[in-house]
């Protein structure tokens, strides 16, 4: 027979069970509203960061850090700049980018955080032997909607690859206000050891250009399955502005077209005795050696020669640049060889011109992507920038000024 006692516990229990249901159920109620806030502070964190006004001026010049760079440090200034102008991209707006080696984690990170403001991303990369971008391009594309992902397989030759390293943004929220048509082009790989590399990056606010580099994108994009042997090459030209771009490859009809544009260059120097020639370059392969042998005649009629490059060239190109030195011309070697000396490692890839240039003085700034080999020219996707009479002329030359004060080494013989 039941006792009173036991109805009495039994009330007890029922009402220490609701209470623990109670207590469990507010205590969800209040856990999922702390993830709601938490949600909120993330998506918080990923809103438009407007750039300081002085982060956008153009035109605009960035190296990375010579003196870092020399005692094997990152010198991080180019790659902040790209996550910052991402991190500005507003929604609605769209980015467009062309990279060889894509890989840096600031970089992707920020890019994801557009995608969750509406922003839209264009991403071309190379998709050949040369480059492993297969698993960031995966991340981005596992995005979804919003994404384009382009990956190039250049057939112009066996090794040509996308070697383009250039990003551009349809708008830029600024603490002044918004800006249009943005370019950034850089020598600058975006992978993490190219921050201890000898770099520059020029940054542009131009409707008429960011047509140019969309147009080109977008003629990338169609050929960079299987198509790229039959790309038109083009070029952009400002006469207002003194600004030339070349989008390579130098191709029509399916097969090389033109003279080598360096050759075309100081072909068209016409007082040698009153010229400077300063080239910084990364790759100089032997098939590219007439244009030692071009600086060499320039040297002979008189001109200044200055040639800043890194070692593991060819022997042709090496024996080029001593004879080049033994008869007066400033060669400036870095080491990038395991011999215990500093390794500097010159990624640039620039040639200034100071003098009388088709019968006018005239400066001249030569950069973009295009080492100084054959495939670069004929069969890579590049590009190279032309600024005719610029401010970015006394840029450049300061700063291989100071590149002057880094430690050489003796050419190889």
């Amino acid at each position: 027979m039941k006792r009173p006692m036991d109805d009495l516990k039994l009330h007890i229990f029922r009402k220490k069970l609701l209470f623990f249901v109670l207590i469990a159920f507010y205590s969800g109620f209040y856990s999922c509203s702390s993830n709601d806030e938490r949600v909120e502070i993330v998506q918080e964190r990923e809103e438009v960061l407007p750039l300081r006004t002085e982060e956008l001026e153009s035109p605009y010049v960035l190296f990375t850090d010579p003196k870092k760079i020399s005692v094997g440090s990152n010198s991080t200034i180019i790659m902040d700049r790209l996550v910052n102008f991402i991190n500005a991209a507003p929604e609605g707006s769209t980015v467009h980018m062309s990279i060889f080696l894509f890989e840096y984690r600031p970089v992707v990170n920020a890019l994801k955080n557009a995608h969750s403001r509406n922003v839209d991303l264009h991403i071309m990369a190379d998709a050949s032997s040369r480059s492993s971008n297969s698993g960031t391009l995966k991340e981005l594309r596992d995005l979804g909607e919003g994404v384009e992902i382009v990956e190039i397989r250049n057939d112009a030759s066996s090794i040509a690859i996308n070697h383009n390293k250039f990003v551009i943004f349809s708008k830029l929220t600024t603490d002044s206000g918004e800006v249009n048509n943005v370019i950034y082009q850089t020598s600058h790989n975006f992978v993490g050891s190219g921050m201890k590399k000898i770099q520059d990056a020029q940054i542009l606010i131009d409707r008429e250009v960011y047509n140019a580099y969309y147009n080109y994108w977008q003629n990338m994009s169609v050929l960079g399955s299987g198509g790229m042997i039959n790309y038109e090459y083009s070029e952009y030209n400002n006469d207002q502005e003194d600004l030339e771009i070349l989008f390579y490859p130098k191709r029509k009809n399916g097969s090389r077209y033109g003279e080598d544009t360096v050759i075309e260059l100081l072909n068209s120097i016409t007082e040698p005795q009153e010229t400077t020639i300063t080239i910084g370059m990364s790759d100089w392969s032997d098939s590219r050696v007439h244009i030692v042998d071009k600086l060499s005649e320039l040297l002979t009629a008189g001109a200044t020669i200055e040639v800043i490059t890194k070692s593991g060239k060819g022997d042709v190109i090496n024996q080029a640049l001593r004879n080049l030195e033994q008869n007066g011309a400033y060669v400036k070697m870095f080491n990038m060889e395991n011999n215990g000396i500093q390794k500097i490692n010159v990624h640039i890839k620039v040639m200034l011109i100071e003098g009388v240039f088709q019968g006018e003085n005239t400066t001249i700034v030569m950069t973009g992507t295009q080492n100084f080999t054959n495939n670069a020219i004929w069969n890579n996707n590049e590009i190279s920038l032309l600024f005719y009479n610029h401010n970015f002329f006394e840029t450049y030359k300061q700063y291989f000024e100071v590149l002057k004060d880094l430690s050489g080494i003796e050419i190889p013989q």
